[in-house]
């Protein structure tokens, strides 16, 4: 009851602190209030599916997230601290990701803000991605890694298509819808993928350790049996 009370308080002070924070937000940069608490299609005054692929993949991020968090909890403890720690930097990146694209922080935030270029955040993320791929890469290729590889060259094209069709203009394709069809398709695609991928393997290395853990708890049983 104490615990359950203690994270009661934590998850209560959590939310009013975001709360403190956009408060702080508005007042700072004379931004109403309502603008950072409503949703945007009530906002915009738009329909309410305006965004709703945008959304959906935020979700799957998210899921991502918060599964292979889960895992590495579970995990806690157990001697496949490997697996744990390659779970945890997923958790991470997905976590990252996720504000990325919940706050298009690459494509407009980080400049508004910080003056840095979308071209350079996204060299962050590639960065910040290869590292975590080498880092764990023993683990990666014990997993089904060619669902990751599928998810990273959707990433890709997502990214390629946009620089390809809309930037540099190599290949013309004058239909607008078909551009974003193109580029959001491909990384919407990219993020199921992605989430597949993390689900599976959080999936997987618990049931390892629930299939290791088996023959101590028949050993236990049978050493309480002879006392």
């Amino acid at each position: 009851m104490i615990d359950a009370l203690r994270s009661l308080r934590s998850l209560l002070l959590s939310a009013l602190g975001v709360l403190a924070l956009l408060l702080l937000a508005s007042l700072v940069r004379g931004v109403p209030f309502g603008m950072l608490s409503r949703d945007v299609a009530s906002i915009g005054q738009v329909i309410p599916l305006t965004g709703a692929l945008s959304n959906c993949g935020v979700l799957f991020w998210c899921i991502s997230c918060v599964v292979t968090a889960f895992a590495a909890a579970a995990l806690r403890g157990s001697m496949v601290r490997s697996e744990q720690r390659f779970l945890i930097s997923s958790s991470i990146f997905s976590g990252l990701l996720l504000v990325d694209d919940l706050f298009l922080l690459h494509e407009d935030l980080a400049y508004r803000y910080f003056g840095i270029r979308e071209r350079y955040v996204m060299l962050g993320w590639g960065v910040l991605l290869g590292t975590h791929l080498l880092l764990h890469a023993r683990v990666i290729l014990r997993t089904r890694y060619t669902v990751l590889m599928a998810a990273l060259a959707l990433f890709a094209g997502s990214v390629m298509s946009d620089a390809l069709l809309a930037q540099w203009k190599l290949i013309t394709i004058t239909d607008g819808s078909l551009l974003v069809l193109v580029e959001d398709g491909i990384k919407w695609v990219g993020i199921v993928t992605w989430c597949a991928y993390h689900v599976w393997t959080a999936s997987s290395f618990l049931a390892s350790a629930e299939e290791r853990s088996k023959p101590d708890a028949a050993h236990s049983e049978r050493v309480i049996g002879r006392t």
